[in-house]
């Protein structure tokens, strides 16, 4: 029996976006989609008394192999080996030096140390990747210093000294809460240098069921060139480029809508939820646009179509854009080992994806798949 103890979280209502003077570039014609079948590596049980999985919000692998995964409900990152062997449970729930209350992310980017960033109430902190001491971390602050103390964070890049984080910050008005989603950059001491993208503030109610800061969550990239790629719209296919200072450098739109989601699939999603110990909230039945956006390390970025269910055995449909000037260059569709009902799965970079599943009976399996880059 898994029992665990997961806390209350803080409700957030976002703005809508908008960006002005978009060029959409012409909408390219269907083709047929390139299906791309990846390859197991390896598959491992995991026993509940050597580690216990709770609500994994984000895994990632360093370029030694390492996995680590931030166990939102537990408080903690879990570290595995290149094979998926358990190795060790670094930081733990707390405010002090290398603790966070939900970790939600991890960093790399750092020789010999992790970030795990804490969304909510938002801070990014450090440890040693191997004793888990703490090694610093980074609190927000507006350019002429003051704490950031209303904000979500939503991933970060480090680039040398500088940090660029996905940020909306939050002003509470009688009305609603307004939030500015942005990708800013911070230096060592966590004050606001720059800036890629800043949106403009819009109300959201209570009454909005389908939060629009979740764009921002999974839906942007940077690459070598200090070039940003987001998906500033939740109900609109629009990818746009964008360099330091808010230069738009170009744009690309095309004619999808994601598909309405059905009252199964909905209660297909929450019993997903509730077997990963994943929060409890409501599901939007039309989803946004994207699901996801990534940099592949070469000069294509993947977008991530939004489905109304995955199918057994596929991870995902992408849509792949050029860097330079963002030409749609074909559409991919990733199959391999993978259950809607019992999976969720997680991109490692350079292929990989991580498959976490949860079987009926509890038990824990960690797969990893590759070859995604095989195009």
């Amino acid at each position: 029996m898994r029992q665990l103890c997961v806390p209350i979280t803080i409700s957030l209502i976002v703005c809508a976006l908008s960006i002005a003077d978009v060029t959409a570039q012409p909408a390219v014609e269907n083709t047929i989609p390139l299906e791309i079948n990846l390859t197991l590596r390896w598959s491992r049980v995991i026993p509940e008394e050597e580690c216990l999985l709770g609500m994994i919000t984000d895994a990632a692998m360093d370029d030694d192999g390492a996995i680590y995964l931030a166990d939102w409900s537990l408080g903690d990152l879990k570290v595995f080996d290149t094979m998926g062997s358990y190795q060790r449970t670094l930081s733990r729930r707390g405010e002090g030096p290398g603790e966070t209350e939900n970790p939600n992310d991890v960093i790399l980017g750092r020789p010999g140390a992790v970030g795990i960033m804490q969304r909510v109430l938002p801070r990014l902190i450090w440890i040693d990747a191997v004793s888990g001491d703490p090694l610093g971390s980074l609190e927000p602050k507006r350019p002429d210093g003051q704490p950031l103390e209303l904000a979500v964070f939503f991933g970060a890049v480090v680039k040398g000294e500088r940090t660029a984080v996905g940020l909306c910050p939050v002003e509470i008005t009688s009305e609603a809460l307004v939030e500015v989603p942005q990708v800013v950059v911070f230096d060592d001491d966590g004050r606001e240098i720059d800036y890629y993208y800043k949106s403009q503030p819009e109300l959201q109610t209570n009454d909005d069921s389908c939060p629009t800061y979740r764009w921002l969550n999974r839906r942007w990239a940077l690459d070598d060139s200090d070039h940003l790629y987001l998906t500033p719209e939740r109900d609109r296919y629009l990818v746009v480029c964008y360099a330091l200072g808010g230069k738009k450098i170009w744009s690309t739109e095309r004619d999808y809508r994601a598909p309405i989601r059905d009252a199964r699939t909905l209660d297909k999603m929450q019993a997903l939820r509730k077997r990963h110990n994943m929060i409890q909230q409501e599901d939007c039945d039309r989803p946004s646009v994207f699901r996801s956006l990534h940099w592949d390390g070469n000069d294509r970025i993947w977008v991530e179509l939004n489905q109304a269910m995955p199918e057994r055995g596929v991870l995902g449909c992408y849509d792949l854009l050029a860097c330079s000037d963002g030409t749609y260059l074909k559409q991919v569709i990733l199959k391999g080992e993978f259950d809607p009902d019992r999976d969720r799965a997680f991109w490692l970079g350079g292929g990989r994806f991580l498959v976490i599943r949860i079987n009926d009976d509890g038990e824990q399996i960690l797969h990893l798949l590759e070859g995604a880059t095989d195009l």
